[in-house]
């Protein structure tokens, strides 16, 4: 009777972890498919660009003398983005004797007249603190601008000056550089 009652008991135990091993929960399974993100693309140019008073960039003056300026040049910065840029500048590949006694005076403003153009310094030194990307300067920090909205063109205008302090030794010098001009979106 005892192996009766053991052999029942083996039997209910596994009797019951069968049936409570197949015991489950109604449920179902969908997917949404077809997931998809692009990245944007900075859309940038740097434009010489004349108005009715001032000339397109380049700088481009000869017989400068002591603390005298060249012509102001006036440059387009345009944003073709779909998001908000700011705008550096820096220079590179100075050549010449004289590019130490350079001065660069960078100006923005709203878009229209001269005076309207230049209504805020950006940028007034020494050409040689401007050399390469780790002293550039942001130009698009002073209204109208501050960044420069998608679909925008931000206007600078820019002289160079022979510093007041060249000397004789400077006579028939020169100074040529090329300006980078950087985009970057705002985070």
């Amino acid at each position: 009777m005892f192996a009766i009652i053991r052999s029942l008991t083996v039997i209910v135990g596994v009797a019951a972890l069968v049936s409570g091993g197949t015991y489950s929960f109604f449920s179902a399974t969908d997917t949404v498919t077809d997931n998809t993100i692009t990245t944007a693309s900075i859309v940038f140019s740097a434009t010489g660009e004349a108005n009715e008073t001032t000339l397109a960039k380049p700088i481009n003056a000869s017989d400068l003398f002591p603390g005298s300026f060249s012509p102001w040049a006036r440059a387009a910065l345009e944003n073709g983005s779909s998001f908000p840029l700011r705008y550096y500048m820096y220079v590179e590949n100075l050549e010449g004797d004289a590019c130490d006694k350079v001065n660069l005076t960078v100006a923005t403003g709203v878009e229209g007249s001269d005076a309207s153009e230049r209504t805020a310094n950006v940028y007034l030194g020494a050409l040689t603190d401007l050399v390469g990307e780790a002293n550039r300067e942001l130009v698009s920090n002073i209204p109208p601008f501050d960044p420069a909205p998608a679909g925008s063109t931000q206007i600078i205008q820019q002289r160079a000056q022979l510093d007041p302090s060249a000397t004789n030794d400077e006579q028939g010098q020169s100074c040529s550089w090329d300006e980078v001009f950087v985009a970057e979106s705002t985070v």
